[in-house]
């Protein structure tokens, strides 16, 4: 062996017995020696936290001679104390936190379970070693002032005493019974009112068997509220999620709603912008007589704060029933609506407006009503399917108009465009007999096969029920997006209702009419009138539509028959029976 490998290996031992002698390994049995020991263990602490070290100690020796730390406490301190050091646990930060709860504990309320309290702590030092001094806090908090858990975004507080701390399959619990638990953000918070349960430190879950959310946050009355059993929280987050809650809403049902609450601390504090608590009922069939005057809704319900939403599945849409005189005379269907005080909206939904046996139809408009001013509006979108033109059975003609609006304290509904600088300049009203031979032409493009022949064939073969879009791509043979295209095209035109949310397109006759047109096998008109002011009125009560600003339109293109309304006034009654004063052109001169 060379003299500097002699020389290393001593400086080994040396430093191995130095680490050794600074190292504290145990307390002795005899408390009287505890105080001493605890200076010995502190001054194994780093140079720079020896005054921290100093101030505890002194800390420590109140805590070891207070009245409530009696010897049985005292031997269970220096019990526990050992197995910490068993584990390797360091002064700081196990130690003084160890010690900062036992201290809490011996002046709570808990100490008659001092055997559950010590397997407490033995449960974490086998199960949350790494952890094991943020849990000591935990419980410190616990113990002093029921501060289930906190962070710098969380506070989890529970309002009232706890009843016990237990052992559940050897993991502690503290039980509490009929107290307010409160998760706090950074500016919002979420209250359980009226909760009992158990809060479990190590896995930082909250166990309830009842409990209470209300929605006075949100600015309404304790009437308004939802109660629920059996339920569990993530402390770690200040947020809840509870199934098979019952709704109170009276202003609404008579009865209680089944569904799922949920809140959550936001960032939000108006009480018009606050989106929690939530609500979504498992019914899809509620129905609330009523929501506004003259007006039923009947679907899935839905609260995000104040705000109320109804909601649907695809297959069974929300409907909505407007009444004027004790009859329905609007139906929409749609997957959502949002309802505000006296307001509701919707998108991308389905509107009949009945007039008799028949109706003013669209399968993709967009849809509002105020209660206050019993104004109707449906706008049709420039985008996508919603481009589709309105349907009217009635006077039999498909129109193109931006949007409809009704006082519906009044008969008059106006046709008319929007009040904004992208208007259409020009509202169509086309005679649902119209063909354009154009418009094949256009439609059948490169295609060996018109598409629209393709379609009617697969049609055809499913008995006219509605098809897939995968149906149709297979008949077509296109790539999807051109698909996609055509199929959005094709219901811009009224061929088809194309239903985007079901995959569903459905057959209207407007195919087969343009398919027999174009051969010659059934008659057709070419009547389209366009009113250059977009403006037209249907009057409800003797349900005559009157078409402003048509300068001239078409009767019969072969015999070149052309019509100049006086004061550019054309009225369609039913089945396009059409009244008008002026010139009536026929021939080439």
């Amino acid at each position: 062996m060379t003299r500097k490998t002699i020389i290393l290996l001593l400086v080994c031992i040396f430093s191995a017995l130095t680490l050794s002698a600074q190292r504290f390994t145990s307390f002795s049995i005899d408390p009287s020696l505890t105080k001493e020991e605890v200076r010995t263990f502190a001054s194994t602490v780093p140079k720079e936290r020896q005054k921290e070290a100093e101030a505890f100690v002194a800390k420590f020796d109140a805590f070891w001679d207070s009245p409530a730390m009696t010897e049985e406490f005292q031997e269970s301190f220096l019990e526990t104390a050992n197995l910490l050091l068993r584990k390797n646990l360091r002064f700081f930060p196990h130690f003084v936190a160890f010690q900062g709860a036992f201290d809490a504990f011996i002046n709570s309320e808990l100490t008659d379970n001092d055997k559950a309290w010590l397997k407490a702590i033995q449960y974490h030092l086998n199960n949350d070693l790494a952890d094991f001094h943020h849990v000591m806090n935990d419980y410190e908090s616990i113990f002093t002032n029921d501060i289930l858990y906190q962070t710098s975004n969380v506070h989890w507080t529970a309002y009232g005493y706890a009843e016990e701390l237990g052992l559940d399959q050897g993991e502690p619990y503290f039980r509490y019974q009929d107290i307010d638990l409160v998760g706090a953000g950074s500016r919002d918070s979420v209250e359980i009112l009226g909760t009992s349960g158990r809060y479990y430190p190590g896995s930082k879950k909250w166990k309830g068997d009842k409990g209470t959310i209300q929605w006075y946050r949100a600015g309404l009355s304790s009437e308004v509220k939802a109660t629920f059993h059996e339920y569990e929280v993530d402390v770690r987050q200040p947020k809840v999620k509870v199934e098979n809650a019952t709704l109170y809403y009276p202003k609404y049902f008579e009865y209680p709603l089944l569904g799922v609450v949920e809140d959550k601390a936001g960032l939000e504090s108006d009480e018009e912008k606050v989106t929690y608590p939530r609500f979504r009922s498992y019914d899809e069939e509620v129905l609330v007589h009523d929501i506004y005057k003259n007006v039923d809704y009947i679907g899935g319900f839905e609260m995000r704060g104040a705000s109320i939403q109804g909601y649907s599945s695809a297959e069974n849409l929300a409907r909505l029933h407007i009444r004027k005189s004790d009859t329905t005379v609007v139906g929409v269907r749609a997957m959502h609506y949002l309802f505000k005080e006296a307001t509701v909206w919707s998108n991308d939904a389905a509107i009949a407006i009945y007039i008799e046996d028949d109706s003013i139809y669209h399968p993709a408009a967009n849809f509002y009503y105020n209660e206050d001013k019993t104004l109707l509006q449906i706008t049709r979108p420039k985008y996508g399917i919603g481009r589709s033109p309105f349907f009217d059975s009635y006077h039999r003609m498909d129109i193109k108009v931006e949007s409809i609006s009704w006082d519906m304290s009044t008969n008059k509904m106006e046709l008319k465009p929007l009040a904004t600088m992208n208007s259409e300049s020009v509202a169509t009203f086309e005679s649902q007999n119209f063909f354009n031979n154009a418009t094949m032409r256009e439609l059948q493009g490169v295609n060996r096969e018109n598409p629209l022949f393709t379609l009617w064939k697969l049609y055809k073969g499913y008995d006219f029920q509605p098809v897939t879009f995968d149906q149709v791509g297979q008949a077509i043979r296109h790539s999807p997006e051109d698909v996609r295209a055509l199929l959005i095209q094709f219901a811009a035109d009224g061929f088809v209702e194309y239903d985007v949310n079901n995959d569903k397109i459905y057959y209207r006759s407007k195919i087969a009419q343009y398919l027999n047109n174009d051969v010659g096998k059934k008659d057709y008109d070419n009547i389209k009138l366009e009113s250059k002011t977009h403006y037209a009125e249907l009057n409800m009560e003797n349900k005559e539509l009157t078409i402003s600003g048509c300068e001239w339109f078409v009767i019969s293109e072969a015999q070149i028959v052309n019509v100049y309304p006086e004061n550019e006034k054309v009225t369609v009654k039913k089945d396009r029976d059409m009244r008008f004063s002026g010139r009536v052109v026929a021939g080439l001169f």
